[in-house]
């Protein structure tokens, strides 16, 4: 008889809310995100993608955050590069 050992890691989200209740969502990697400055493993009712491409889409970047990192990463890019969100009925902002 031949016996094969397998090892599943599971990931435990790690949010907890605003009354210290500690999400109880857990799966692997595919399912649970790290947030990319803070460490803390997310599930996707939790974490925020945010995706950066190039023209042409040659280049392409996804990020994962926590809600926290997110919007300090989205102010430190309108900080740097300026909002370039679009303006409803008017195109780009500047």
């Amino acid at each position: 008889m031949s016996k094969k050992t397998v090892t599943i890691e599971v990931f435990e989200c790690d949010y907890v809310d605003e009354n210290g209740v500690r999400c109880t969502n857990e799966g692997q990697r595919q399912a649970i995100k790290e947030c990319a400055m803070c460490k803390k493993d997310l599930c996707s009712r939790h974490y925020e993608m945010i995706s950066i491409s190039s023209i042409g889409g040659r280049t392409s970047l996804t990020y994962f955050f926590c809600p926290e990192h997110a919007e300090e990463f989205i102010n430190t890019l309108i900080k740097t590069f300026g909002d370039t969100r679009p303006v409803a009925y008017a195109g780009m902002a500047k």
